[in-house]
This record gives C-alpha cells, structure tokens and sequence, in this order.
C-alpha cells in the first residue's frame, strides 16, 4: 500500500489537472503515490478517482479502471465499486449515461462477481440485505437503476447488455423512477431516445398503457410533438432531394438476440432494423458511398440522422396505436342532443343587428384576450385530438386506419377531431379528413355543434391559432379567409346563420368581430405600400419616358436617330417603351387599390392579387429599365467595345446588381404572386367549358402523334 491520505478535494488539483487535460499517466502516477485517496472524492461533485475513468469514452477506459482498482485491496474495491457521487450514481449510473463501449461494464460486473461483501462486527439483518443488492438494483438520488438512467439518457447497448443479465422476471422493478413513478418508456420519449422507446416497447407492450403524473399514456406524449414527425420537418429543395436518395438507416444497434431473451423466446414480431437480411450489392455499395459522405459532410449526417428518427418514430407510433382505446370515452350523446334546433338570430332588422354587431366590435378594443381562447390541447388528453391540435397526421392517419371509429370521438369539452383541426388551422389534417371520410361523414362531422351552440365556422374565428407570413399581414388576413371559405364549404348551409349562445353571433360575424383590429392592421400596411410602390414607380416612368427625347447618338437634321441602324439600338428602344409601359401600368395597380374600400372580404383575392401584379410590374419596369441603360451605354463606347469584350460582361453585370437586390428583397411576395397565378388559372379553367378543354388535349395529342410519326418516316 502507497501512504495514508487525507486529502480533501482541494488537495486534489494535481488528479483534476491530469483529467481535465487528459494526462492519465500522471492520473495514475498520483493515485498510485496516493492510493488512499482512490475512495475519497476528488471534485465538487463528490466523484471518485473510478467515476471519472468510468466517464471516459474512448476504448482505455477499461484498461484505466482496471488498473485503478487493482490499487486497492479486496474490501476497498468493494466500496469502490458501490461508491456513490453527489447525485448518488454509481459506476454503473456513470456507465450508462456516457460509456459507448461495454468494456467497462463487463470489467466492473465481472469484479462484483468476484468480491465479497465485507463482514462487520455488529452488523444487522437489514444492513447484511443491503449489502446483497446488486450494482444493477442500486439506486441514485433521484431513485433511479442503472436500466433507467440508460434509458434516459438513450444507451441502447448499455440498456440491452444490462438488461439481458437482469432476466425478464426482474426486469420490469426497473420500469419506474421511484421518486415520481414515472415510466422508462415515457423518460425515453422525452428524451427522443426513439430506439430504445422501440426496444423496451418490444420487451414490454404493456407499457404502451402506463401513465405519468398527467395521466397521459405514451402516444399522447408523442401527439405532443410535432417536431419529430417528417410532416413536420421543413427541408430545403436540395436537402429534400437528399432525404430522399438517402438508404433506409441500418440499425446495427437494434439487438433482436436481447429482445428475444427478455420476452422469454418470443421471437420478436417486427423485422426493423434485422442485420441479418439480404441485401443486394448495389444496396451494400449505395449504403458504403453515402456512409462516406456522411462522415465528410456533417449535413449529410444530420439529415441521415433525421432520415433514422422519422423511421423509428412511425414504427413507433404504429406499435402504439393498437395499444390505445381512449377514444373510447366519448361526449357524443351529448352534442346529438344539440342538433335537433338551429338557432338562427331573433333580429332581421339588418340596421339593428349592424349596430350591435358593431358595439360588439368597439367593446372588444378594450379586451385583451377577445374570445375564450383555451389550449386545443386542453380539451382532451386523447391522443386523437392531442394530434389534431398539433397537426401530427401520422398520428391521425394511423388512428383512424387501425381504429375507424374513432372518428366519432368527442372529447372532454364537446370537440371532435375536425373541430380541433379546424381551429387549430392544420391545412394537411383538414385534408386528409376530407379525403378519407365519405361525404356522408364529412357531413355529419361538419354538421356538429358544440358547446355554447358553436357550430364549424365559430372555431374558425379564434386569432389564438392563426398562422404568421413572411409576406406580411395583408397575406395573414388573406390566409385566414381563404380558411373560413374552406371550412364554409363543408358546413351545412343550414348553420351558416346560425348563432352562437354566448354572444348571438353566427360564424361569419364572429370571424368577423375576431379579426377587426388585423383588419385594420392590414389596411394601413396595405396603403403604406401602395403609396411607397407607386411614387417609385411614377419615378421610373419619368425616367424612361424621358430617356425616349435623349436618344443615345443624338438625331440628324431630320430628327432620325444617328444609329437606328444598329441593332443595339432597337434593343434599347423595345426595352425602354417596355418600362414606360410596365411601370405606368403598375401605378394604375397601386392607385385601384388605393381608392378600393378596402373592405374585408376584399383581402380575400382582390386587394393581394392586385398587390402581386403591381409588384410584378413594378419588377419587371426595374429589370427593362437597367437593360436600357445598358444598351445606352453600349451604344456610346461602341467603338472601344470592339477591342474590350470585358467591357461589356461588366456593364452586364452591374446592370442586373439593383434587380437582384430588388427581387432578393420581395421574394416571399413573389412565392405568394406565384400561388396566386396557380390560383387564377385554376379559376379560368373552372370558367372555361369541359368540353373546350377535352378537346383541346385531344387536338394537342393527335398533333403531337402526327409528328412523333412524320420523325420517324422521315428516319
């Protein structure tokens, strides 16, 4: 034995200098001079000497702690083994939050097999049982196993080699932290650790109905993320396209051996992840390639990574799913008693009802808050409409397909599914309702009313869900109508007027009251923009048209251009009466929508579709206008130009540095512009008879035939 130590933590910097530098040789120098200090801690955190070799993540971890431990004598390695921090973890605690490799833990699980627990004089029953607890059953200060701090912190290898020395039997007594009784398989959820979630769900189904301190089950935990989910995730074109080329993540961490040891010779019923599949060659070198370009690029990896977690938590959900029954429990007797009257409203004195449908609206400028807003996630803890509100339509896709009743669920509050999703504004869950249910269904979802006689188009009207555009408020506003006509289009025509009991409002005043201050919001922006475009664009119009009586060249006696001969010429001449054109066109835009009512329907198509064309025009007299100037100053430097091309690639590009920045700065209203093209083309073919456009495809092909043909007599 080396000298007797006192040292407290203080004289230990020596040891703290050698690990946070890495320096194990002088790490194990000064233990070795030191061996007494290996029990005592040597940091803030009460961890031993053996903690912090336990934490290394390199393969010399076990080499380093093995020769730690052989400093001490048998009695002391006992207590070194079983030692605890300050948060009460043991080396097998620390092993399962950082250990990668199981080199460790095999080294310190062989060691408890071989020391004996050290016999005391005096000594009780029950501390003789505490004594017999394996390293495995410890638990930490926050009444934690080694199982389930692996589980937390997302150790799948140290989870499934722990696990399967436990056995089945003793297994689920490490299901549960002790303090809050909370399950593993919600930490692991939380944790996004969704590969061990898959694995102890394959362990264990019968986790699949525990709940936590809010009574919710794991898939309502899971509804509550949206971010994990792939309709949730918002890549660019590029990182799409690789997504999407991107091999299926090869699992080699997904031990079916353990699985089918812990279910006791159960073979395990899902195939996820089997490594012992056959696979193609192209398959193996695809995988090989990108593997490669994975390890260069980190954003390859990341997106590979992103590419595993999307997999594993729809394999999840979908072993869920089956597993949950809470739809069950359902309000729907008490909203059909609902349906038997339409309440429509008592004045039809148009003048009257304006006027307090207006004193409504000024009482509520001094309301903060408007209507009742409660969380969508407050009405039910139902899986179901946890997703609605969330827009997870995996989720809702899985549900509905497993469970086709579901549907009809009404939670706690009166709300159905396609109230939550209304409400709650999920565009690809409106629509996955609209296409999955029959037209039946959809009408007897839509034909609903709820609590306090709201009927689809009062949960329309709530601001608390509305969505933010990058364009601006006036697209805000359109957006919010263009959801209000949706939602009208599947409600009853029959409850288009009808009121509500709280304020005696049908849904379109309601809406109405709701978005009065963003109407006004969208008026003064609106006006500011329209002012600010149309001054630019006046000014570009003066500057164009009088471009046209300051010819480049100068003119003749006669008043003919000098070099209308020359192509460049005509060049710039198209383009500058292009930019006259443009430009005033686009101050005629501006100026319609500065003199319209600015009424709020109007914001539907009308006011933005006018905004769009005005910018567009406004874009286009910009790009003519430097192409005119380039063409001028071509036309004055010809002759230089002849012995300079560079001359002219410069000018080019100098002349298109103002459009860049232009078009840069307006692209979101540009990709608004384009939708509503797609918008308008849309509505001039539903104006245009079938049988015009049938039979202009038909012409289209037949030409086309007739030349593929010709080709090929030709050839």
């Amino acid at each position: 034995m080396g000298e007797e130590s006192g040292l407290n933590v203080m004289d230990m910097e020596e040891a703290q200098r050698a690990a946070l530098f890495r320096d194990w040789e002088n790490f194990k120098k000064f233990f070795a001079n030191y061996n007494q200090a290996l029990l005592k801690p040597m940091d803030m955190g009460l961890n031993t000497a053996f903690h912090v070799a336990m934490a290394l993540e390199s393969t010399r971890d076990a080499e380093l702690l093995k020769e730690l431990l052989e400093m001490v004598g048998e009695e002391e390695r006992w207590q070194a083994l079983r030692k605890a921090n300050g948060d009460g973890d043991t080396l097998l605690h620390v092993a399962a939050a950082s250990c990668k490799e199981l080199n460790a833990v095999e080294l310190v699980l062989d060691y408890e097999k071989k020391v004996q627990a050290p016999l005391e004089d005096e000594e009780t029953e029950g501390d003789w049982k505490e004594k017999k607890i394996s390293l495995v059953e410890l638990r930490n200060d926050y009444e934690e196993t080694p199982i389930f701090t692996a589980s937390k912190e997302g150790n799948l290898k140290m989870l499934q080699h722990v696990a399967k020395g436990v056995g089945a039997a003793d297994l689920r007594k490490h299901f549960y932290r002790g303090a809050d009784k909370t399950s593993i398989l919600h930490i692991a959820i939380i944790g996004q650790h969704f590969d061990v979630a898959v694995w102890l769900l394959e362990v264990d189904g019968s986790l699949a109905n525990e709940t936590d301190d809010s009574k919710f089950t794991s898939l309502q935990l899971l509804a509550k993320m949206p971010f994990v989910f792939p309709s949730h995730s918002q890549f660019s074109t590029l990182k799409s396209l690789i997504y999407y080329l991107l091999p299926e993540y090869e699992y080699q961490d997904f031990d079916h051996e353990s699985i089918r040891v812990l279910r006791q010779g159960t073979e395990s019923s899902n195939g996820i992840g089997n490594g012992n599949a056959h696979t193609s060659v192209f398959t193996r070198i695809n995988r090989a390639i990108w593997k490669f370009l994975a390890e260069e690029w980190m954003v390859i990896h990341d997106i590979w990574q992103t590419k595993k977690q999307h997999k594993l938590v729809m394999h999840l959900t979908k072993s869920l799913v089956p597993k949950d029954y809470s739809w069950r429990e359902t309000n729907i007797h008490v909203t059909s008693q609902r349906q038997r009257t339409v309440a429509v409203f008592p004045i039809f004195e148009v003048s009257v009802r304006q006027r307090l449908i207006q004193k409504k609206r000024d009482s509520r400028q001094d309301e903060k808050g408007g209507t009742q807003k409660v969380d969508a996630t407050s009405y039910s803890p139902t899986p179901l409409l946890l997703a609605a509100s969330t827009g997870i339509v995996e989720i809702i896709e899985e549900i509905i397909e497993v469970h086709p009743d579901a549907i009809n669920h009404v939670g706690v509050k009166e709300l159905d599914v396609l109230q939550v999703t209304v409400m709650t504004r999920q565009l690809e869950i409106f629509r996955f309702l609209k296409t999955c249910c029959g037209t039946s269904m959809m009408k007897k979802l839509a034909g609903r009313i709820g609590r306090e006689g709201r009927t689809l188009l009062h949960y329309v009207a709530p601001m608390k869900y509305k969505r933010k555009h990058e364009a601006g408020v006036v697209y805000e506003l359109q957006e919010e109508l263009r959801w209000f006509e949706r939602v009208r289009n599947i409600t009853p025509s029959y409850l288009h007027i009808h009121c509500n009991d709280e304020k005696n409002q049908t849904g379109k005043e309601l809406f109405e009251t709701e978005h009065d201050a963003m109407l006004k919001s969208a008026q003064e922006w609106l006006k500011q923009t329209s002012q600010s475009c149309s001054a630019v664009a006046v000014l570009v119009a003066t500057v164009v048209f009088a471009a046209i009586y300051q010819v480049p060249g100068g003119t003749d006696n006669n008043g003919v251009p000098k070099l209308i001969g020359s192509s460049v010429f005509w060049f710039f001449t198209i383009m500058d009466v292009l930019a006259l054109g443009s430009s005033l066109s686009s101050v005629v835009m501006f100026l319609s929508i500065l003199s319209s009512p600015f009424d709020m329907w109007q914001f539907r198509s009308s006011l933005p579709r006018r905004l769009s064309i005005g910018f567009t025009m406004l874009f286009f007299a910009l790009i003519t206008t430097m192409m005119s100037f380039t063409a001028t100053i071509l036309l004055t430097i010809s002759r230089s130009l002849n012995s300079k091309r560079w001359s002219a690639n410069l000018l080019y590009s100098v002349a298109f540095i103002p459009v860049t920045i232009f078009a840069l700065m307006q692209f979101p209203l540009y990709m608004t512009f384009k939708r509503a093209a797609t918008q308008v083309w849309s509505m001039f073919k539903r104006l245009v008879p079938r049988r015009v456009i049938k039979s202009t495809r038909r012409s289209g092909k037949r030409r086309f035939r007739r030349s593929v043909v010709k080709k090929f007599q030709h050839s």
